[in-house]
């Protein structure tokens, strides 16, 4: 789920990662086509997930960037 102020990344609704304004971590996304790959951690303990959207795969990476930018500023 991809808001403009938050995404959680689930499977079958075990949640796999979450971020908000209020986030710390590091995270980045990254398009490939219509794949997105989004990170999550540093070094050895980062984590990486890949999937294609329903739709817009550009205005979902837009989005999880927004929320990304805004974590880091707060």
């Amino acid at each position: 789920m991809v808001t403009h102020e938050s995404v959680f990344l689930h499977v079958n609704g075990k949640p796999l990662v979450e971020i908000t304004p209020r986030s710390t971590g590091i995270h980045d996304i990254h398009r490939d086509h219509e794949r997105l790959s989004l990170r999550a951690g540093g070094g050895k303990s980062a984590a990486n997930w890949s999937f294609r959207p329903p739709e817009d795969s550009e205005g979902w990476t837009d989005d999880i960037r927004t929320v990304i930018r805004n974590a880091r500023h707060r």
